[in-house]
């Protein structure tokens, strides 16, 4: 993916060095392009990132192989009543009844579920911004929170938005506000006027700062409680 990127790049894109957004498995990919170039990058945009070494829960392939893609799209979005529409099923349908290309997009995601990127992230000579859905059911947010805290106190240059009532797709649930903080960010804008703010909360268009250790720290507790109660279950 990397070396199809690097032609692609110097076929038909403008002039290096490039700012590069991507989503999910494709941010695993963007990542790895600016270690191996560095200097062919200037920003990356993270969207609900993959490859950050925790659990991934990717209904993606239970769905492509049972055929239930209802379920699949249900898990990506928070919003199900607008997303979760024929429409889309209907589009994925026609394209996951070609077995190569079926077969293909499994492979794919199967492979890119065993990549890890976190040590990657600590070679990135650009600035970076997290943005991911809180509602997230497909890669938890908690691991964005400790990629973030990680690339913080690694002195990377890294920012991060959380978008609450949101899933594994802003780009696509929030298209207008994404959008808006990837181009704000792209040109340099600041979300806030204190320069010590690096992760806020976003909601009704409003940027609220956030204690990084703390969120990650919160989430951290509740996943132990969580397991906990699992293995009292468990116990015959």
């Amino acid at each position: 993916m990397v070396n199809r990127l690097k032609l692609y790049l110097d076929s038909f894109a403008q002039t290096p060095p490039y700012h590069l957004v991507a989503s999910s498995s494709g941010c695993q990919t963007i990542v790895t392009f600016a270690v191996r170039y560095p200097e062919l990058v200037s920003k990356l945009v993270l969207i609900c990132p993959s490859g950050l070494g925790g659990d991934e829960n990717l209904p993606v392939i239970d769905g492509v192989t049972k055929r239930d893609l209802s379920s699949m799209i249900s898990a990506i979005f928070h919003d199900k009543k607008s997303f979760v529409i024929d429409e889309i099923v209907q589009v994925l349908k026609e394209r996951f009844e070609n077995k190569k290309w079926r077969l293909g997009f499994v492979k794919m995601a199967q492979v890119m579920k065993k990549n890890v990127i976190t040590n990657d992230l600590l070679k990135l000579k650009c600035p970076v911004l997290f943005i991911c859905g809180e509602e997230d059911r497909i890669i938890p947010i908690g691991q964005a929170y400790q990629a973030a805290k990680t690339m913080r106190d690694h002195g990377s240059d890294v920012q991060m938005i959380g978008l609450p009532k949101c899933g594994h797709a802003p780009q696509i649930e929030r298209s207008q506000t994404v959008n808006k903080d990837i181009v704000n960010f792209l040109n340099g804008k600041t979300f806030s006027k204190n320069p010590e703010e690096k992760s806020w909360r976003q909601e009704n268009g409003m940027f609220m700062p956030f204690d990084l250790d703390r969120a990650l720290e919160k989430v951290l507790s509740a996943s132990k409680k969580t397991k906990h109660i699992v293995n009292q279950v468990a116990i015959p």
